[in-house]
């Protein structure tokens, strides 16, 4: 926290006063760090927002601004895949504090990989910098120091960022003054030349005309991600395929998510998405595998919002690793007992021999067959030959 605090200081000398505007904020100095192996790319359950992986020339990468654990404050963090023409690597560019309305975006040109991210230095939205990172595929450092930003005393946000030719274009709205601008208006245009090979800085015009805004589908040449805000697990390897699972929200303020489970078009894998189900309780979303046949995928399923009283159940997906069609059609949920706990959720997903063993905790018994056996307010749940049967789980209480 001390290192943020730093930069944080450094960045609100960026906006301390008209001179102070003019000064550009410091890039966090970041070793890369290497990723040696698959237990690396697969951490806990995190949320915020994130893009879907971008593939660029061979390699893959995962974009993120990732929150960190009991804070407010997110981490851009930039990850390249392991694939066998690529090495792994991560690299957290910027720190900020999260608000709602925080921008993530990317953009690619030939080898060129921009990240817009909003950075806010204090926990009001209403003085920020849209940071604009020029990424080397190679290292993933900012290969753009200065004049890299759009500085603002309101609001900002970005409806759109793309290449014209050699120039990257950034528009949306913004609330106050852009330094920098001319005209008059609510809507704003920011043209860097030649972004990629000089550091000049940008010409911005405001006006009143809506801004545009990016396509609803990705480009097929990747030149587009739209974002998406919601609950992901980092991109893990099954044989020689890459998959991404990840739950994006459907609408604000409704509290309902979508899982997905998508393939990477990567080492000669074919790319596949499938869409599962919906859920008002995401906090559960487990992975497991075994060898190169078995992917397991455990998810919380509520079929009405936290303040209506209806069961929880932790849904278990056996799918498919070449067609990611769902293999398990019964005894394939745990249900809580009562529609008032809210307090199932799995913290282990793992596989002993052929078992498969689900963990947790829970308030009330779980709805099995048999009735589960001890007492307690965490359990143990025995799948027997989940992979080749689909007999009920024994469940131990304690």
């Amino acid at each position: 926290m001390k290192r943020f605090a730093r930069i944080l200081s450094t960045l609100t000398l960026c906006l301390a006063g008209a001179s102070g505007l003019q000064a550009r904020a410091q890039e966090p100095q970041v070793a890369v760090e290497p990723l040696t192996g698959q237990e690396a790319l697969v951490p806990g359950l995190s949320g915020g927002r994130f893009l879907q992986p971008i593939k660029l020339r061979d390699c893959w990468y995962f974009i993120s601004a990732e929150t960190l654990p009991r804070s407010t404050i997110s981490s851009l963090t930039v990850r390249r895949l392991p694939t066998h023409h690529c090495t792994a690597a991560s690299r957290v560019l910027a720190y900020t504090y999260n608000h709602a309305n925080d921008t993530l975006r990317a953009t690619t040109k030939g080898d060129a990989l921009v990240i817009a991210f909003s950075v806010r230095t204090t926990r009001q939205p209403y003085q920020g910098i849209l940071q604009l990172f020029n990424v080397s595929p190679d290292t993933l450092e900012n290969l753009r120091p200065t004049h890299n930003e759009l500085l603002a005393t309101g609001g900002l946000s970005v409806s759109r960022l793309a290449f014209e030719g050699q120039a990257l274009v950034v528009e949306g709205t913004k609330v106050g003054t852009l330094v920098g601008e001319t005209g008059s208006g609510d809507s704003y245009l920011a043209r860097f030349e030649r972004f990629l090979d000089s550091d000049t800085p940008p010409a911005i015009v405001t006006h009143t005309e809506p801004p545009a805004t990016e396509p609803s589908e990705q480009l097929a040449d990747g030149a587009y991600v739209p974002p998406a805000d919601g609950r992901y697990l980092l991109p893990f390897q099954v044989k020689d395929c890459w998959y991404f699972p990840f739950a994006t929200a459907l609408g604000r303020g409704f509290g309902l998510y979508q899982l997905h489970v998508t393939r990477l078009a990567a080492n000669g894998c074919e790319g596949l998405t499938v869409s599962l189900d919906r859920t008002y309780d995401p906090r559960t979303l487990l992975v497991a595998t075994k060898g190169a046949s078995a992917l397991v995928v455990a998810w919380s399923v509520k079929e009405a919002p936290l303040f209506i009283n209806s069961p929880t159940s932790i849904r278990l997906y056996h799918l498919s690793p070449e067609t990611l069609v769902n293999l398990r059609t019964t005894h394939d949920r745990l249900t809580s007992s009562t529609r008032t706990d809210r307090t199932l959720q799995a913290s282990r997903l793992d596989f002993d021999g052929h078992r498969l063993i689900v963990e947790g905790i829970k308030a009330s018994p779980l709805l099995t067959d048999p009735p589960e056996s001890g007492e307690g307010s965490h359990f143990t749940a025995t799948f027997e030959h989940f992979l080749a049967g689909e007999a009920p789980p024994s469940v131990l209480a304690w």
